[in-house]
């Protein structure tokens, strides 16, 4: 054995930035051996084995298995190699998807929060709104707790399956004509965004202007907002239209206090789009 061509385990454990025992443990279930072991045990590898060692590790970081990658390494062609790196990519570009997501998630949530210490609470605006994909789920009869829980179960799981949900916060819509009969026991419909459109899948909410009031306080007392909302439409004439929303700021997640809840409540309404900078 020519010594100036072999690495001690130490060496070659130091090139591919592990501890020697990973090498020990690799080549004890021989999944990576060394070219060279002496009597007294000493293990000896070459710089070709660098490769083979960094797919090794490549291959982990994607999820395989060492039972897994021991097979492959085992079964190895130019064809099985081109059919696990395609397969692989999928799963990356699945993961890609699912952090995007992930990463939406947290700046709507940081979004509402910051809006939430800024606006102001009970000061009813008119507002633009751009279009917006949403999910929305099938109505919800009103009264049946029952119906609403297995709404939001089966809601969850449809957004979730789509992966489109930029923010996961599951929200309430209601028919203004609801509205009307002092009836606020259960939502109409549950929403949340969603980050692009599919069809039978999402729903665009074209633009619109709608009003706007921040209500502070726990969920029963919304109907004292949604009623100062519909009285503040007919005392200046304004046209409504058919739903309103509802938009969590400051809630279980952000907040402890039900007191200090802040609830954007966003009504429809028929007017002509005019943009308006609230800022």
């Amino acid at each position: 054995m020519k010594k100036n061509t072999y690495l001690t385990s130490g060496e070659f454990a130091k090139l591919c930035g592990v501890e020697k025992h990973v090498l020990f443990y690799y080549d004890e279930i021989g999944l990576f051996s060394p070219v060279y072991t002496k009597e007294n045990g000493y293990r000896y590898y070459t710089y070709r084995q660098f490769d083979t060692f960094e797919m090794i590790k490549c291959l982990q970081k994607m999820n395989m298995s060492l039972e897994d990658i021991k097979f492959y390494l085992e079964k190895r062609s130019p064809e099985l190699f081109i059919s696990l790196l395609e397969e692989k990519e999928k799963k990356i570009q699945s993961q890609i998807d699912e952090l995007k997501a992930i990463s939406q998630m947290v700046q709507r949530f940081a979004s509402n929060t910051n809006e939430g210490m800024q606006v102001k609470a009970d000061e009813i605006t008119i507002d633009y709104y751009p279009k917006q994909n949403i999910i929305l789920s099938y109505p919800i009869k009103h009264g049946k707790e029952k119906d609403l829980t297995l709404s939001l179960i089966n809601f969850q799981t449809y957004a979730n399956k789509h992966m489109l949900v930029i923010q996961k916060n599951v929200k309430y819509v209601m028919r203004i004509d609801t509205l009307n009969t002092k009836d606020f026991s259960t939502p109409d419909f549950l929403y949340t965004e969603a980050n692009k459109y599919i069809k039978g899948v999402t729903t665009l909410r074209k633009e619109i202007m709608m009003l706007t009031i921040i209500h502070q306080g726990d969920y029963d007392s919304l109907p004292v907002t949604y009623n100062k909302l519909l009285d503040y439409a007919k005392e200046h004439d304004i046209p409504l239209g058919e739903y309103v929303y509802e938009d969590y700021l400051f809630s279980r997640l952000n907040q402890q206090d039900p007191s200090k809840y802040r609830t954007k409540i966003m009504m429809e309404t028929k007017l002509p789009i005019k943009k308006v900078d609230r800022s």
